[in-house]
């Protein structure tokens, strides 16, 4: 229960960050919503973080990644 809010929160985060348009911040709190939602097996929030991660990454201009 615990990391499914981690997640929810973190991703949550990230869309603040990118509404201001702090994408290194964005992009870390992406990263901990996979990160959390991969230990919970919460498939759909780690598909939501991932595209929050290409999103910030981006928005970065950094298109390899």
């Amino acid at each position: 229960q615990d990391q499914r809010r981690c997640a929810e929160v973190a991703l949550r985060h990230a869309a603040y960050y990118d509404a201001v348009s702090s994408f290194p911040a964005a992009l870390a709190a992406a990263d901990k919503a996979v990160h959390c939602s991969e230990q919970t097996g919460d498939a759909q929030r780690e598909v939501e973080g991932l595209v929050a991660v290409a999103r910030a990454l981006w928005r970065q201009g950094i298109f390899d990644e």
